[in-house]
């Protein structure tokens, strides 16, 4: 998720990193069910760049037929730089 001002998404102004953490939980919870509809879906709602990529790569694991996935990472660019008002959650997610 991109959120603040900058990038014209700014669904709350309380307790902006705890709720910059929870906003992607459902979509990462998606992808790591394998559930591209769900994932694409959630996007309409949220500004998830490569939200094309990623669906296609939820597909391609399934089309692979793997049967894990892992979170492995999960940031914000505000832990590095401090300003959370303007900032991008990024996550890394691998398929088996």
């Amino acid at each position: 998720t991109h959120y603040g001002e900058e990038y014209g998404f700014v669904p709350f102004k309380d307790d902006i990193k705890t709720n910059l953490y929870k906003i992607d939980e459902p979509a990462i919870k998606a992808i790591l069910e394998f559930n591209s509809k769900e994932f694409y879906d959630l996007c309409k709602y949220r500004t998830i760049c490569g939200m094309f990529a990623i669906t296609t790569g939820i597909e391609l694991a399934r089309l692979l037929k793997c049967t894990e996935s892992e979170k492995v990472c999960f940031y914000n660019s505000g832990d590095v730089t401090g300003n959370y008002e303007n900032s991008v959650n990024y996550a890394g997610i691998t398929f088996k």
